[in-house]
């Protein structure tokens, strides 16, 4: 193919190649961008609308300085979405609030959690990674405040252990329990049901290996009185163990 130039010369396509290149990156007149400033009026106004999505308006998304932490400005600030910021991990999750972490260096019986408002925070969720370092099954139970007489307090169960499944009733507070010397992971969501306190376990999974189990509880505490204090509470004694882990949260108002 044969290119003319506007006198109607022939183009020498060799040399347009040789020249193009000088001013790629490496070439003797590569094009370079350094120095430049300024931007165009249409993409300040856009960064800056006060119902865009980036920028510095309210509502800017911006990843910040040497992070991967991505900035929600209009969620951010209220701690809705994320609470941290800058080159920092958020330090807790959408929509729940840490109250307390408990992460053991010793063993104990019991950890106990105060101030609590039930009434105000409509729900809890406790998260529990606890060791049983005693040669005997462990329970743990749920005490509300101050509350320890057992009867007060209604369960029931059931267990799944390799193809073997059961289920009972029993007049107690019971919510979790693995065998000796084992651990486990569960989750308990701590509500109000008519008029009564109720606590639902999520599917817990206990011991390990060919023994692993898994399972399920509600607890009721009968009164309809409001929650101020929490005790989680190992027996036999010393049956929470050192590097066991307890969460609690509460659901984000604000």
């Amino acid at each position: 193919m044969r290119i003319y130039d506007r006198y109607g010369r022939l183009v020498n396509l060799d040399a347009l190649n040789v020249h193009g290149a000088t001013h790629q990156t490496g070439g003797v007149d590569e094009f370079s961008i350094a120095g430049l400033s300024g931007e165009p009026a249409a993409l300040a106004s856009h960064k800056n609308l006060a119902t865009g999505v980036h920028g510095a308006g309210a509502h800017y998304l911006a990843i910040a300085a040497g992070s991967q932490y991505i900035a929600l400005n209009r969620l951010w600030s209220a701690d809705r979405i994320l609470k941290g910021g800058g080159s920092s991990p958020p330090s807790e999750i959408s929509s729940w609030e840490k109250i307390a972490e408990v992460n053991l260096s010793s063993t104990v019986t019991a950890v106990d959690f105060t101030d609590l408002d039930l009434s105000r925070d409509k729900f809890y969720i406790l998260f529990a990674a606890i060791y049983n370092p005693q040669a005997a099954v462990a329970a743990y139970l749920l005490f509300f405040n101050g509350d320890s007489t057992g009867t007060n307090y209604w369960r029931q169960r059931m267990f799944v252990s390799g193809t073997s499944v059961s289920a009972d009733r029993a007049n107690n507070p019971g919510v979790l329990g693995v065998a000796a010397n084992e651990h486990l992971v569960g989750m308990l969501v701590i509500g109000r049901s008519g008029g009564k306190v109720a606590v639902v376990q999520q599917p817990q999974t206990g011991a390990t290996g060919s023994i692993i189990e898994m399972v399920f509880r509600v607890m009721n505490w009968e009164t309809s009185a409001n929650v101020t204090s929490m005790s989680f509470v190992g027996t036999p004694v010393n049956t929470i163990g050192a590097g066991s882990i307890l969460l609690l949260c509460k659901p984000r108002t604000a």
